[in-house]
């Protein structure tokens, strides 16, 4: 017996990191073989009953430019909603043909009419008229491959491009999907396929249509709040901004015009939401603005800011400012001699801003250190004594240690006696825009 082949759909999902991944398989809903002979032009051949688990041969003959076309039809509606961000590949196996030629070429087409694999003919269908009426059922051609001619088992398997966007088609609207078509692209392709009925054989040699990049959700946001310094460093912009809700990656762009059409990625994929343009001419403002991607694709463009590097920069090194607020343990209530001696002496790369609340719950906020070197605190806080000090001591040194390579460190402290924390004369004091700490701390800042 001849080989031949027909094809269950078989969808190979794979998903980023981001998503969770799976993989899954989706069988063909029909598939027959029309032709243009045997009688001339209404014959069908129901893949799903074909005697024998094989298709005819796909000779021309009557005038007609191609001898006849395979139909496939697979449901995709289990993944509506989903994106398909890469063309899929249709693989199927030519068991035998003719060997007159090395290689005859078969075009893969999406269709774009209705069919049935129980009555569908070439007339009913097309009409009797040969030639290349057949194409007003056809969509653009997606890929012309030459397939491999052969008489020896077990045959060549191929590879069809099918197009992301006629996939996308199909998942955004379920009534488009009529499946795909193989047809030859000369009149003579004398090709056998296995056909649904020949189950004894695989289902990747009866077809399978693979996804290699298939995601669910939508694209993210543009992230919001971008900023890029001016003048602040000698050599450099620094850009930040905020994170985007199911985001896996961002990318920055730049421009010397207010343009985004034109401007340039010049960080590629990043996962920080900062970045630092190293590349900045100086003394020269430029445009950035960021883009938030994930498995989907890439956010539109969000609104952008100017920045520039100047030669008048002295600082090359962003500074990480800390907020720490608390009670009496907060404060200065520990001995300067139980430090260890490397802690007792100033930290010139930490920065020490305190504030200190007097006695009583309406007591103002007195700015006690202005930005001094990290320090135990030398004179008297309300209820402590000299040469004394608070956390801020060792947690400043292990952050700035963390931190050392790329930023310099800056605390800003805060601490009142009893639970004046949490309620100061009736308001919370950390409350945004109406409690004193953050008050304080914001105007400070």
């Amino acid at each position: 017996m001849e080989p031949a082949l027909t094809s269950r759909i078989l969808c190979t999902l794979s998903v980023t990191a981001a998503l969770t991944a799976f993989g899954t398989t989706v069988n063909r809903s029909q598939s027959c073989m029309i032709l243009t002979r045997d009688p001339l032009c209404w014959s069908n051949y129901n893949g799903a009953a074909q005697t024998g688990g094989q298709y005819p041969q796909m000779s021309a003959s009557g005038g007609s430019a191609v001898g006849g076309m395979l139909l496939m039809q697979f449901d995709l509606s289990g993944f509506a909603g989903q994106t398909c961000t890469q063309d899929a590949t249709f693989t199927i196996k030519n068991t035998w043909s003719d060997t007159s030629n090395p290689t005859y070429p078969f075009e893969i087409c999406p269709v774009i009419s209705n069919w049935d694999a129980a009555t569908v003919t070439w007339k009913n269908w097309i009409g009797d008229t040969l030639g290349t009426t057949f194409r007003s059922v056809l969509g653009p051609v997606m890929q012309t491959l030459d397939v491999p001619s052969t008489n020896a088992w077990p045959g060549v398997q191929s590879y069809f491009v099918v197009s992301q966007s006629v996939i996308q088609a199909w998942l955004d609207d379920p009534s488009a999907n009529h499946g795909i078509a193989l047809v030859p692209a000369t009149t003579y392709c004398n090709f056998l396929w296995f056909s649904d009925a020949a189950t004894w054989r695989s289902q990747t040699e009866r077809g399978q249509l693979i996804f290699t990049s298939f995601s669910s959700g939508a694209t993210p946001a543009p992230p919001g709040g971008v900023w890029a310094s001016d003048g602040e460093f000698a050599s450099k912009v620094w850009v930040r901004f905020n994170p985007s809700t199911a985001a896996t990656k961002y990318a920055v762009y730049r421009n010397t015009v207010n343009n985004s059409g034109t401007a340039a990625n010049i960080s590629g994929d990043i996962t920080a939401t900062e970045f630092y343009d190293t590349t900045a001419p100086v003394n020269q403002p430029m445009y950035y603005w960021v883009r938030a991607g994930n498995a989907s694709g890439w956010s539109v463009f969000g609104a952008s800011d100017t920045g520039q590097a100047t030669n008048n920069g002295t600082n090359d090194t962003p500074v990480k400012v800390i907020l720490m607020g608390g009670q009496s343990n907060m404060k200065c209530q520990h001995a300067k001699g139980t430090l260890p001696a490397s802690l007792q002496s100033p930290q010139a790369d930490v920065k020490l801003d305190y504030f200190v609340q007097g006695a009583g719950d309406g007591a103002a906020f007195t700015r006690t250190l202005d930005w001094i070197d990290l320090q135990c605190y030398t004179g008297y806080i309300y209820g402590y004594q000299n040469n004394n000090y608070g956390p801020e001591i060792t947690c400043g040194r292990g952050l700035a240690d963390e931190l050392a390579s790329t930023h310099q460190l800056a605390i800003m402290k805060f601490a009142v006696d009893g639970a004046r924390i949490f309620n100061n004369g009736g308001s919370a004091v950390f409350l945004p825009s109406a409690g004193k700490l953050y008050t304080v701390w914001t105007n400070q800042l």
